[in-house]
């Protein structure tokens, strides 16, 4: 019987979940040594590597934190920017105005700076904070930029934590490379074996329910990957109307 079932794109998430499964439906079959041996072998592989699942999943949640962080970090800026943008459309007009043209031209001419990756957003994003708050603003610009610059302020202080927070979680779980490559190819040589083995109908039966968990997995696997890791688009708002003088 030829080959159906490839594993390469298993998590380290998928396999104690499966070497649980093929402990329970191995149970009351009768496997050939070879099969035994293989068997033993893959899920000796992976009690390590159940150890640090947990830490995996927990690399997942914080992971989907920085991702909501960075996206209410972005809008923050946006709102910032588009603020000093409306006064700054006074330029010439009103002393207020001719301020918030230099503050954007200094500061905020382009916002480039969030399509950076994570860390490096959160670098820049501090560093320019810290100069904006460096700034000598009369009253009127500080008083209507103190809101908008308080709530991201807090922000960014929440999305500076969950970063540095998952770069602890991505060293740890870039260890669980080799443990996940050693049982995925423990895995796979004994399904490939059990597989080559299944020459009757019977004999197919018995194995798709033996390897139930394995097909489990797989199916959960293709589902998520067709869906696909939809990304929300930055959407700058509309401008905002021009502030009265």
């Amino acid at each position: 019987m030829k080959p159906t079932r490839h594993l390469g794109n298993l998590s380290s998430l998928h396999l104690p979940g499966i070497a649980a499964g093929l402990e329970e439906t191995t149970a009351d079959r009768t496997l050939s040594p070879e099969e035994t041996k293989r068997l033993k072998r893959f899920l000796a592989a992976v009690k390590p590597l159940a150890a640090e699942a947990k830490a995996a999943m927990q690399a997942d949640v914080v992971e989907r934190s920085v991702r909501a962080t960075d996206l209410r970090v972005d809008r923050d800026w946006i709102v910032v920017r588009d603020i000093v943008e409306a006064y700054g459309r006074l330029e010439g007009v009103v002393p207020i105005g001719d301020e918030a043209a230099r503050l954007q031209r200094k500061y905020l001419t382009t916002m480039a700076f969030l399509r950076y990756d994570t860390s490096a957003q959160a670098a820049h994003g501090k560093t320019l904070l810290a100069c904006i708050a460096e700034e000598s603003m009369s009253k009127e610009l500080a008083a209507a930029l103190r809101p908008a610059l308080a709530v991201l302020k807090a922000d960014h202080a929440e999305y500076e934590a969950t970063v540095r927070e998952n770069l602890v979680f991505i060293d740890r779980i870039s260890a669980l490379g080799d443990l996940r490559r050693e049982a995925l190819d423990a895995l796979q040589s004994f399904v490939v074996l059990a597989e080559a083995m299944a020459t009757t109908p019977e004999e197919v039966t018995a194995l798709n329910a033996m390897l139930a968990p394995v097909d489990s997995s797989l199916a959960r696997l293709k589902s998520s990957t067709s869906k696909g890791a939809k990304q929300e688009p930055i959407t700058e708002p509309a401008p905002t109307s021009q502030p009265q003088a």
